[in-house]
């Protein structure tokens, strides 16, 4: 007994961003290898045609999450602020439900209105579908989306109350469902049915966090739609910001795969998707840690200490750092053999020169997501807005005129310049700034 009373007094002075950050790297494994292996069998049941159409579709996940018009981020950031002053914020969720249920309506009608025209430009190289067969794929692969960002919401509830482990673990549990799913399709009549594999790959991804809001409203809430303007307001207003440093982010981030769509054939976006896959298992292992440690960080800059800060800031850039240098030297080393396990069927060659692009722009990322999350912490979002729009302009247009002339490289090399002329020394000042202020 007194050995397990001391492992159990060691276990709870874990810290809880700790438990967070540590489930969130076991859920990031289990959902990288089941994404990894979940490659191996689409390219295998679709080829190389309709699993870049399916790459494509998975590319345009960023731009639906847009869809819960920032109340997530808002949301969390509302409830740590209050959990740091005793006070209770459940009308601070019914509102959410409210807004994110009149937000689905909203996206879907637009969504179905749109679709044909979206999907034929999107699609547009690939003639291997009828336009209906567009329409169709591109409103279901919609749909889902949609009600995978507002269930997301639900995700900010767990993380802003330091059970970010729960959040974690309902992307493993779809990742897992996913894979069985895309087995089972593969297995059957249907196997070279992209419609089917949309259905398998990204439906779960929208399910389990739509069950996980309606499971959170329903027990941290008494009186769903009472609308009070009082909540309503800061809750939207502050997530209108969000939503636009999202829009105008995602103008930087989420252009590659319509880009390439454009001006590539699939076979260079199938080996861009497969390249990134890894270095995105990594990423996500970064980005899971800022996201348990956005909670302290909103509560340290409420109570304006700095130091606690600036520590996570410097912790997280050494772990980025290591994460990113070390796994894109083992990319370089096991290429071969990474490629290879991914896609036995195709022939695909990852040049070193692209796996290094690779890595430089992640090792950049680092950099500027850890003093972003910072800022964003708290709800200090001016300076996105200012720069952001400049960075998207010259992200968009050097894309293109560089994917036009060289290919595959250009994306990555537009994306690398527009982060260089601009949030690399942009946001570490703004941050520097505001801590000489205080």
């Amino acid at each position: 007994m007194g050995l397990f009373a001391k492992a159990q007094g060691l276990l709870l002075r874990i810290p809880p961003h700790l438990y967070v950050a540590g489930s969130a790297w076991v859920s990031r494994v289990v959902t990288a290898a089941t994404g990894i292996f979940m490659i191996r069998i689409l390219t295998q049941s679709l080829g190389t045609q309709q699993y870049a159409a399916y790459a494509i579709f998975g590319g345009l996940m960023g731009w639906y999450s847009l869809t819960d018009m920032g109340i997530g981020s808002s949301l969390q950031n509302h409830i740590s602020e209050r959990r740091a002053k005793g006070e209770r914020y459940d009308q601070f969720i019914a509102t959410s439900a409210v807004l994110g249920l009149l937000f689905f309506f909203f996206f879907v009608a637009v969504l179905v209105l749109s679709s044909g025209l979206l999907s034929s430009l999107v699609l547009r190289k690939f003639d291997l579908f009828t336009y209906d067969q567009k329409s169709l794929y591109f409103l279901i692969f919609g749909v889902m989306s949609i009600a995978a960002s507002i269930g997301g919401i639900s995700y900010r509830i767990w993380f802003a109350e330091q059970k970010g482990y729960l959040a974690n673990l309902s992307p493993a549990c779809a990742a897992l469902v996913s894979f069985l799913l895309v087995i089972a399709v593969s297995l059957s009549t249907k196997a070279n049915s992209l419609f089917w594999m949309i259905l398998a790959g990204f439906g779960p991804t929208a399910a389990l966090p739509v069950l996980a809001f309606v499971v959170q409203v329903a027990r941290k809430t008494t009186a769903l739609f009472t609308y009070d303007v009082a909540v309503v307001r800061p809750l939207l207003i502050r997530g209108l910001k969000f939503w636009l440093t999202g829009l105008l982010a995602s103008g930087v981030l989420q252009v590659d795969y319509l880009v390439m769509s454009q001006y590539l054939p699939p076979h260079d976006i199938v080996t861009y998707n497969l390249s990134s896959k890894i270095f995105l298992l990594l990423f996500f292992v970064y980005s899971s840690l800022l996201t348990a440690i956005w909670p302290l960080c909103a509560e340290a800059a409420a109570s304006n200490d700095w130091d606690t800060l600036m520590k996570h800031v410097h912790k997280s850039i050494v772990i980025g750092f290591v994460l990113v240098g070390t796994g894109t030297a083992g990319f370089i080393v096991f290429r071969t053999q990474i490629i290879g396990l991914l896609s036995p069927k195709e022939v695909i060659d990852v040049p070193v020169g692209l796996i290094l692009l690779f890595g430089l722009y992640y090792l950049l990322r680092v950099w500027c997501d850890v003093f972003g999350m910072i800022l964003q912490s708290m709800s200090y979002l001016r300076p996105f807005v200012i720069y952001i729009p400049v960075q998207a302009a010259l992200s968009i247009g050097i894309q293109i005129l560089l994917t036009k002339e060289i290919g595959l490289k250009g994306v990555l090399i537009g994306l690398i310049t527009s982060f260089i002329l601009a949030p690399v020394w942009i946001l570490p000042w703004v941050v520097m700034k505001k801590k000489k202020l205080q």
